[in-house]
C-alpha cells in the first residue's frame, strides 16, 4: 500500500503533521521521523523511527503502544 501514490501521500502527510513522532536528539530541534522497517519479514524486528536530520534509527516510541 505505501508503493502507491495514495499510500505515499498518506504517509507524507502524516510524517509533515509529526503522527510518527520527533528526534529524541536535542540537536535535530523536534524533527519528524518516518517509520522504517528493517525486515522485509512481519515479526522479524520492533517498529524502529528514521530521523531524516541526523540519519539515525531509534525504537518508536508511541502511547498507543505503551499504555500511557
Amino acid at each position: 500500500f505505501v508503493e502507491t501514490e495514495r499510500g505515499l501521500t498518506l504517509v507524507k502527510q502524516r510524517f509533515y503533521d509529526s503522527e510518527y513522532g520527533l528526534c529524541p536528539r536535542s540537536q535535530c530541534q523536534g524533527s519528524a521521523v518516518l517509520p522504517i522497517g528493517l525486515s522485509p519479514r512481519l515479526g522479524q524486528h520492533t517498529c524502529k523511527v528514521y530521523c531524516p536530520m541526523c540519519r539515525e534509527v531509534y525504537h518508536y516510541q508511541s502511547s498507543e503502544t505503551d499504555g500511557t
